[in-house]
This record gives C-alpha cells, sequence and structure tokens, in this order.
C-alpha cells in the first residue's frame, strides 16, 4: 500500500506546485486538467506499473478528493 499512497500523494504535490506556479484561476484548472489527463493516460498505458491501483483511484474518485486536498492545503 506504500507505493499506492506515493502515486497518490505525488499526484497531490503535482496540483499544489501548479496551484502555486500558475497565477489566474484559469490557469490553475488548465493545468490540473493536464494532470489529470497525464494520470489516466498513465492508467492506460500496459508499460507503467500499479495499473490496476490507478484505474481503482480513478474509478473510485480519489483524484477529485486528491484535488480538493491540494486545494485545502493552499488556503
Amino acid at each position: 500500500m506504500m507505493v499506492e499512497k506515493n502515486i497518490i500523494d505525488k499526484f497531490k504535490r503535482e496540483i499544489v506546485s501548479e496551484l502555486v506556479y500558475n497565477s489566474t484561476p484559469e490557469e490553475q484548472k488548465q493545468a490540473i486538467n493536464i494532470l489529470v489527463r497525464r494520470f489516466v493516460n498513465e492508467a492506460n498505458d500496459n508499460d507503467n506499473e500499479f495499473l490496476a491501483f490507478r484505474n481503482f483511484a480513478i474509478r473510485h474518485n480519489w483524484l477529485n478528493d486528491a484535488v480538493k486536498e491540494a486545494i485545502t492545503t493552499l488556503q
């Protein structure tokens, strides 16, 4: 479970970074969309590890939760 937690934690850190780096809400939204798309693409890439976990996280809306947590971290 440790590696799986690291995958989500890395995703959260990337979101926080993009929220800090991008100053306007529109830029932030675009950056988050790109990160979500990348996560989904990685879940569909058979060369990546932990595909089942990534797909489980997507199906159970963990990405949405991660985005909300990242936003809360900055408030």
